[in-house]
């Protein structure tokens, strides 16, 4: 074998030695990267659990806070009843073994499942699932409460104090003590236009007219309007020339 030959044989044994050399260090550096990035993984997720502890903690602490969904019974489907609120909102509640039912009239009596019907007002309690249907423990079978009737009287004010005037309503000679409801309105005119105005600045004298709910001699207040306020009197040290 000649000397070429020879060198030629080394130089490419030298090579295959040496790719073979970087293929193992290559593998080496890529598993100590994967390594790496799983061992970062493992240590960012204890600091990840207090936030999905605590978000859990809120669901649970909802789940189990007693809630009564009311209204009237618009669908039965074997243990599920659907019900429409007073505010026309559609709710889902579900009826177990030891739901509990009682019927609330005149008297007390307690009644089954079965004797639920369509169109009756429901007022069930227990606690909402995450599926926001409410798991009945107890369900009383009563009547609708009726809303209150909004009746208007106009009158002219014969007292007044902070909380509340008194008037006396026109062509009745019947005097009524008006108290203002939380959020009442209150409004006057303005030459051609009508502004805000407030109870406090309702005065004795004044024509009002109300609207609100009444119960037998006093008067809940949503909102007044002035209809006229008194002139200012004369100034009787005022001498006239």
């Amino acid at each position: 074998m000649t000397i070429d030959k020879k060198l030629k044989l080394n130089v490419k044994s030298n090579y295959l030695i040496m790719k073979k050399f970087f293929v193992i260090i290559l593998t080496l550096f890529t598993i100590l990267l994967v390594r790496v990035k799983v061992l970062a993984q493992e240590e960012a997720t204890p600091e990840g659990d207090p936030i999905r502890e605590a978000v859990q903690e809120k669901i649970e602490e909802a789940q189990n806070k007693p809630v009564a969904y009311l209204g009237t019974v618009t669908d039965i489907v074997e243990n599920t009843v659907q019900i429409k609120s007073i505010e026309g909102e559609i709710k889902q509640v579900s009826v177990n073994d030891d739901t509990k039912f009682v019927k609330v009239n005149s008297s007390t009596t307690t009644v089954n499942y079965s004797d639920i019907a369509i169109g009756d007002f429901l007022v069930n309690m227990g606690y909402r699932n995450p599926d926001d249907v409410l798991v009945v423990g107890r369900t009383l079978v009563t009547s609708q409460p009726e809303k209150p009737k909004r009746e208007s009287v106009f009158g002219k004010v014969t007292e007044k104090l902070n909380t509340e005037i008194t008037i006396e309503i026109k062509n009745n000679s019947e005097f009524l003590t008006i108290s203002p409801e939380r959020n009442i309105v209150v409004t006057k005119k303005d030459e051609n236009e009508t502004i805000r105005s407030r109870f406090a600045d309702i005065e004795e004298e004044s024509i009002i007219f109300a609207v609100g709910v009444r119960s037998e001699d006093s008067f809940s207040a949503r909102s007044i309007h002035i209809v006229e306020t008194p002139l200012p009197s004369e100034n009787p040290d005022e001498s006239s020339e």
